[in-house]
């Protein structure tokens, strides 16, 4: 881990928005969602859930969360609130969603005060059922939660005796009055003090004495893990990947037809170096698998793919498989920009708290995927020769063919692992809960074209748009299960998704299909 912390170290380059530093205060510990965090965790998400990611690129999130606490600003002149609900920017008559509003200007507006009051006159079913007022009701939350967080009721960051888990927060640190208490206000007093006069030295040494204090009187906090988190927080390794990827195809159209072939397979490397580096980072932070949410599972995927690239399509000859590899991770992986899906790192539902199991079953499952993905990109690419009446290559349809049994075998491996872990778990091996029973129908689709493909019933044509159709049933698996249907027992991978995505998808993959089979006719009827 020492040496995980030192590259992200060496990785990190941190640039200052301004004079004044609270990055010190960023390391103080706190407890958050379950676990000890540092508070530059804490502010990230606290951020993000206010601001929902306008209008802070390039800002320090604990500096946002602590301009809360400073006196000298009126709290109701600070810009933290944004609303990106187009239904309720309408009923609001907003037509700026690119910024911050702050309370006092949002309580000037004729629109947001009548629309408050309609709010609190409707029952909470039905602020449940409208858009709008879902909406309003995620704001009314902020609002709330802003109160809560100047409050202190939110900062559990002052433990009080090493023998016990439990952390005081602000209020009742207020209450506890002994000379532990008292010593801990006085450096959080002195601490708001020199964040309200800017004085940098003051804000650094009270920042460091909290720090101690918590460390003095807490026990079972690994300082290097926090710290590990930190950079990790900067350091962003997936949207670095993201981008290398992208550099990676460039790369290749520049210098597929001359002798640095090499060159994109060594971009390549590093991105998948990178995304090897997130996930060990995750892995260490939360002593887990990174593998229990769906973004997590994105990354996975893209791992995987990017792997098979290395593993199997490093030579030469082969720099077209490898570039479609790389292709389909970046496809996966820009699936986290369009799903309303959260990067936090989270501790494990209950269900799920079982490392053994989560490691296996979920990593082959969603090996499985990302095999499989890989296969459905190379049969697009088969059909797109097929069309041109370009020369195929003999192993093209090798490799479709052989990663469409190699996700076979790992998805009927990790179903039968999650069969063993849901028998120990719910006390049950097979309920028919929609996400086992789109898995298993997805594996009995791709049994089927292994089983016609090996009776020669199909041709290879055939079978590279098998594939493709194959991979819509694990559209549904994946994304319709989870972020759809949104019901059963695997509830932890459940958000909030658009059937409108998965509309389009499918009517790409039509039209991609329908398109390619024109041309191919065409060329055999001339």
């Amino acid at each position: 881990m020492k040496i995980l912390f030192i590259l992200l170290i060496l990785l990190n380059v941190k640039i200052m928005a301004n004079s004044f530093d609270t990055s010190e205060f960023g390391k103080i510990p706190i407890v958050y969602r379950g676990r000890v965090v540092p508070f530059d965790t804490f502010a990230r998400v606290i951020s993000k859930q206010l601001a929902q990611n306008i209008g802070l690129a390039g800002k320090d999130p604990v500096k946002f969360c602590l301009q809360f606490f400073d006196t000298s600003i009126q709290l109701k002149d600070i810009k933290a609130f944004s609303i990106k609900s187009s239904i309720l920017q309408n009923r609001l008559d907003i037509s700026d969603n690119k910024r911050l509003y702050s309370q006092k200007e949002l309580f000037s507006m004729p629109a947001f005060i009548q629309f408050s009051n309609y709010y609190n006159q409707k029952s909470k079913a039905e602020r449940k059922e409208q858009a709008d007022l879902k909406a309003y009701s995620k704001l009314a939350n902020n609002f709330k939660f802003i109160l809560d967080l100047v409050s202190g009721k939110v900062l559990f960051m002052f433990p009080m005796d090493r023998e016990k888990t439990n952390w005081l927060n602000l209020p009742s640190l207020y209450q506890e009055k002994t000379k532990k208490s008292i010593e801990a206000l006085d450096y959080f007093s002195k601490l708001l003090i020199a964040l309200r006069d800017k004085n940098q030295i003051n804000f650094n040494k009270s920042s460091l004495n909290l720090k101690n204090f918590i460390y003095l009187n807490s026990k079972g906090i690994d300082e290097n893990k926090l710290d590990l988190e930190i950079n990790y927080n900067h350091f962003e390794p997936f949207s670095l990947s993201y981008f290398i990827y992208i550099f990676t195809l460039l790369l290749f159209i520049v210098t597929r037809n001359k002798n640095y072939w090499y060159l994109p397979l060594m971009t390549g490397f590093l991105g998948f170096t990178f995304t090897t580096l997130g996930l060990l980072s995750r892995s260490f932070i939360l002593a887990r698998p990174p593998l229990a949410n769906v973004f997590e599972s994105i990354i996975f995927a893209s791992w995987i793919c990017v792997l098979s690239a290395h593993l199997l399509f490093y030579k030469k000859e082969k720099q077209n498989f490898y570039i479609i590899s790389i292709f389909t991770a970046l496809l996966i992986l820009s699936s986290k920009f369009l799903l309303p899906i959260s990067e936090d790192l989270l501790n494990l539902e209950v269900v799920l708290r079982s490392n053994l199991w989560l490691g296996l079953h979920v990593c082959f499952v969603v090996s499985s995927f990302a095999i499989l993905s890989v296969s459905s990109v190379l049969s697009h690419y088969y059909l797109f020769l097929s069309s041109k009446k370009l020369a195929i290559p003999d192993s093209l349809i090798f490799y479709i063919h052989n990663n469409i049994k190699m996700g076979v075998f790992l998805l009927g491996v990790g179903t039968v692992l999650g069969g063993i872990w849901a028998n120990s778990t719910w006390g049950r091996f097979w309920g028919w809960d929609p996400k086992e029973t789109w898995v298993l129908i997805t594996l009995i689709v791709y049994m089927i074209l292994l089983h016609c493909k090996r009776m020669s019933w199909l041709s290879d044509y055939i079978v590279a748009l098998a594939s493709i159709l194959s991979f819509l049933f694990i559209l549904i698996t994946w994304y319709g299960v989870n972020f759809i249907i949104g019901t059963g027992l695997h509830s932890y991978g459940f958000g909030t998704g658009d059937i409108k995505l998965a509309i389009l998808f499918v009517l790409f993959e039509l039209l991609f299909i329908t398109s390619m089979q024109r041309k191919r006719m065409s060329l055999i009827h001339a």
